[in-house]
């Protein structure tokens, strides 16, 4: 709360700033503005007694619900056999942190089923983080390892090399994540003499963090001339991109035939790569955000707060053509989607689900799993405005309302069930209350790769779901 006082500079103090901030519905403050301000803020009419019950109950009722208000000795954050040192770092523990990275690599693109790699390649990587380590943690960590280091996390070299049963794994960084320091030429070597190039691009802590943003998108540095020169080769390559927020590739998308974003993958990251690239794991993450081309930096300043200000920012209101859009993710199966409905044979016209303003949404969708590799998928539902009397000019164009997934062998089949409550369309009207409206909508079901779609009509009149808080 102090960033609106001190640096943003939309509050002119620290009274108004706390007043701002709890009018907004922001119940508590990392930081001191609140204990010291509120009450000035009252006293200054600039607050009511009422917004501040409102926040303080909230609060309560949470702690409440972890029951915090019970006894000591009945609380289970107190008990040094459930969360003592002993429970820190266990096998399960480690575990998780493999499945959570395995879960959150997305294939992006893979022409030519250049993925998975088979073993006994002859393997260059190439790129700054072929040797990484703590690069995968972002940041918020402490030191991971014993010696107060980071060595003990592998790096994708070690762990491709150990993937690699039979065959010979090279490394050559040939850049630095952002600096001048120039070997590409050693590197395009390594990567001319192999059988396959893995590029392992992206960034780092150094270029972003809180209170440290990045001014542009694009891969810092001599890494896109890396990635230019490596894809003339017209060897089979892989780019997998390491970071934390979005980037953008602009011309380098169209370069190489396989992308895979890993993201900082934590811990286990390195394991988890060398797992989906040589196909132990058939991939099954979704890109969490948009990736947007580099030009839309010129579109509309990083400094500009608002979501829905052209060309708008985020799946729910970006009108450009993105680089990648919310959701995607490749598997190296065929996957087949069928939503469960009347046909439009039977109906006589195209089907469309129908659902009362107060009610529930249900949707069958039948997911098949075509091969040639067993595995898992994700089922998004996403919900489009198409005619909806009285919708804001400030409407989402799109919002996800619920996904479902499987685990399925090659030829397997079941049906999934996607559910959401029909205020999960609301919209906010003029005086802040959320609105479900009426009208036709498209449901629209997607694995990643390609999306059917249904029509949705809302029947009924304006429903309020959510009034004001103050």
């Amino acid at each position: 709360i102090s960033d609106i006082q001190n640096n943003h500079h939309f509050a002119p103090d620290a009274p108004t700033a706390a007043a701002m901030g709890l009018k907004a519905g922001c119940d508590t403050d990392c930081g001191g503005v609140y204990g010291g301000n509120a009450i000035a803020a009252v006293n200054r009419s600039l607050l009511s007694e009422d917004t501040i019950d409102i926040s303080l109950k909230r609060l309560a009722k949470i702690q409440m619900r972890l029951g915090l208000f019970a006894p000591k000795a009945g609380q289970p954050y107190f008990d040094a056999s459930k969360y003592g040192i002993a429970q820190i770092d266990t096998p399960a523990h480690q575990q998780l942190a493999y499945e959570a990275a395995l879960q959150s690599i997305v294939l992006l693109k893979n022409e030519r089923n250049a993925l998975p790699l088979k073993r006994g390649l002859k393997l260059a990587l190439v790129g700054p983080h072929v040797n990484a380590h703590e690069a995968f943690m972002s940041n918020y960590h402490g030191s991971r390892c014993a010696s107060g280091k980071f060595e003990c996390i592998r790096s994708p070299l070690e762990a491709l090399t150990d993937a690699n049963r039979g065959g010979l794994t090279s490394g050559v960084e040939g850049v630095e994540v952002n600096s001048a320091m120039n070997n590409i030429s050693a590197a395009v070597g390594a990567a001319k003499a192999a059988d396959a190039v893995v590029l392992f691009v992206g960034i780092d802590g150094a270029q972003e963090g809180e209170e440290h943003d990045r001014s542009n998108c694009t891969l810092p540095g001599l890494q896109p001339q890396l990635v230019e020169q490596v894809a003339a080769l017209g060897k089979p390559t892989v780019m997998v991109l390491i970071h934390g927020g979005a980037m953008c590739l602009g011309a380098l998308k169209d370069k190489l035939p396989t992308i895979v974003d890993a993201f900082y993958g934590g811990e286990r990251a390195s394991e988890a790569l060398a797992a989906v690239l040589f196909g132990e794991y058939n991939p099954t993450g979704k890109l969490p955000v948009t990736m947007y081309p580099p030009e839309y930096l010129f579109q509309i300043p990083l400094t500009q707060m608002s979501v829905t200000a052209a060309p708008g920012r985020t799946h729910l209101y970006y009108s450009g053509t993105p680089e990648f859009a919310f959701g995607t993710g490749l598997s190296y199966s065929q996957w087949q989607l069928e939503p469960q409905l009347q046909s439009a044979a039977e109906t006589g016209a195209a089907p469309i689900i129908e659902i009362a303003a107060a009610g529930a949404l249900h949707v069958d969708v039948k997911l098949t799993n075509h091969g040639p590799f067993a595995g898992g998928q994700r089922v998004l539902a996403f919900v489009r405005p198409r005619h909806v009397v009285g919708a804001p000019k400030t409407a989402p164009k799109q919002r996800l309302i619920g996904y479902s997934g499987a685990q399925l062998a090659v030829g397997e089949s079941t049906t999934l069930t996607i559910s959401a409550q029909a205020e999960a369309l609301a919209v906010s009207n003029e005086v802040g209350e959320r609105v479900v409206l009426p009208g036709l909508y498209t449901l629209a079901l997607t694995d990643g790769a390609r999306e059917v779609t249904v029509g949705l009509r809302v029947t009924g009149v304006a429903t309020v779901v959510e009034k004001r808080a103050f």
